[in-house]
């Protein structure tokens, strides 16, 4: 017997089927320590990319992808211009921020073929990442053509000491997300705000064949 016949719930077995179509995971089980169930779904063109996002923040915090929040940790990105945003709440003295949002074969395995894209956007003190303790008027700031000139740029934070750990438990959850936006290549940045909110939004755009930025 052929060594594939016996990988009958793998996922090559799948990919063998048709080099036009993807299969990708559409949407996961997100409790920690939980079922690890997955949905696949195939794609016949390829206008967006999969992408893992990792997020950490002392206090509360929601992402959104060009004003929309991502259903899971793996979202789908089209190429084009977009603008990554995150509002931040209760935040305490001291506070850090760590994201990282990957696109590679090693990090999204779950697609049936090498496609030969990458996105690494990753919190970093480079002067992309802008940020606000005044709430904004409206939503234009999470939408490109927004003036952030006006905006601070986020400084570097000394990261928090962690042990390494091999599964999820309720009480390590935000600091496996933490290891695991630090594992991908992100930097913690500050984010303390007198009012312990802050807005912050950090653009990029996403071209085929690695030209992202």
């Amino acid at each position: 017997m052929a060594k594939r016949d016996l990988n009958l719930n793998s996922l090559g077995r799948y990919a063998k089927q048709s080099s036009r179509l993807i299969l990708e995971q559409h949407s996961h089980c997100e409790v920690p320590a939980g079922c690890g169930g997955v949905v696949l779904r195939w794609r016949s063109d390829v206008v967006d990319l999969p992408v893992l996002v990792h997020l950490f923040s002392s206090g509360k915090s929601k992402l959104f992808v060009d004003g929309q929040s991502p259903a899971s940790s793996q979202a789908m990105v089209p190429f084009g211009d977009h603008v990554l945003s995150l509002v931040l709440e209760e935040l305490p003295k001291d506070a850090i921020l760590a994201v990282s949002v990957v696109h590679n074969a090693s990090r999204v395995p779950l697609i049936s073929q090498q496609l030969g894209e990458v996105l690494n956007l990753l919190s970093d003190a480079d002067g992309t990442w802008k940020s606000s303790t005044v709430k904004p008027a409206d939503d234009h700031w999470m939408k490109n053509g927004f003036d952030d000139s006006s905006w601070a740029t986020l400084e570097a934070a000394r990261p928090p000491a962690l042990e390494k750990r091999k599964a999820y438990t309720r009480e390590n959850f935000w600091e496996m997300r933490l290891q695991m936006a630090l594992d991908a290549g992100a930097k913690c940045l500050g984010v303390t705000s007198p009012t312990g909110q802050m807005w912050v939004r950090r653009t990029f755009r996403l071209t085929k064949r690695g030209g992202n930025s």
